[in-house]
């Protein structure tokens, strides 16, 4: 299971969407968390275990930092 997880930063914090699970929001302190929130969603959303635990997470960084990290 592949999912594109679009994020910006703001205040401090990640806050994160994803089409591929309906209803995934959320907000992490960094980056690295949003795999382990992404699988918790997915968990809850009703995927199978075996979908769970092979969740892959594009993360994608939208907004100034988005363009600055691609400029780089």
């Amino acid at each position: 299971m592949k999912i594109t997880v679009m994020s910006t930063r703001s205040n401090g914090w990640w806050s994160s969407t994803s089409d591929g699970i309906p209803g995934f929001v959320t907000q992490t302190r960094s980056l690295a968390e949003i795999r382990e929130y992404a699988q918790d969603i997915a968990a809850l959303s009703g995927f199978s275990a075996r979908e769970v635990e092979e969740v892959e997470v594009d993360v994608h960084v939208v907004g100034e930092l988005g363009k600055q990290a691609r400029a780089a």
